[in-house]
């Protein structure tokens, strides 16, 4: 079943954490504690909408690079949202609809000064931004796509790890922990999929992070 959103909040900011994307991105950055709820919540908001986005860029996109990333994206954030929802469903964590980011949303009213003028608190604030952020993408098309598409998983990746090396440091709920630590390798590499992607399609906006390479874990 479809949900239908009545929120009237500010607009929020990517994943659960703020994230400052400068030249010593994520892991310069001090670790912060997160709840099972919040990690639970954040993690999969940011599942839901690479699998979504993944999916309109193989479907839209005719660029065979960014085409192939996408098809990554789809099969790695599945296979993770399945494992996370196991887990949610298990101990009784709250999750967003799985068709959060196939329905429309509507901005609320002011949204530029709500932006400027409140912080991201809850987590429905935080879904309804992502879902904001992921319906502008998909009003694009062509190279212009392409380009903020890639622009776009950077930025959602480096959050991504960010929210991940915060659940590693503080979790202490054992499968949400091994849940964190299997998949953080393939957020990492994701990153650098991204990155490259980004500079195969001419971006400005990388980000330096120091991520060693991995080998993907999920």
């Amino acid at each position: 079943m479809k949900p239908t959103f009545k929120i009237i909040l500010a607009l929020g900011i990517s994943i659960a954490t703020t994230t400052v994307f400068a030249d010593d991105a994520s892991t310069n950055q001090p670790q912060q504690s997160v709840t099972p709820q919040d990690f639970t919540w954040s993690a999969a908001v940011a599942g839901l909408k690479e699998v979504r986005l993944g999916e309109f860029a193989e479907q839209n996109s005719t660029n065979a690079a960014v085409k192939k990333f996408a098809k990554h994206m789809v099969r790695d954030h599945s296979a993770a949202n399945k494992k996370l929802t196991k887990i949610a469903q298990a101990e009784g964590l709250n999750l967003p609809d799985t068709n959060s980011f196939y329905v429309t949303v509507t901005p609320p009213d002011n949204e530029k000064q709500a932006t400027l003028l409140m912080a991201p608190q809850t987590p429905e604030a935080r879904l309804l931004a992502e879902q904001l952020a992921a319906q502008r993408l998909e009003s694009l098309s062509g190279a212009e796509f392409d380009q903020a598409y890639a622009d776009c998983m950077v930025k959602d990746h480096v959050a991504a790890v960010e929210l991940f090396e915060n659940g590693s440091a503080s979790l202490t709920d054992k499968d949400l922990k091994k849940f964190v630590d299997k998949t953080l390798p393939t957020l990492r590499d994701h990153y650098q999929m991204a990155q490259d992607l980004q500079n195969k399609l001419g971006g400005t906006q990388s980000v330096s992070t120091n991520y060693p390479a991995t080998t993907p874990g999920m």
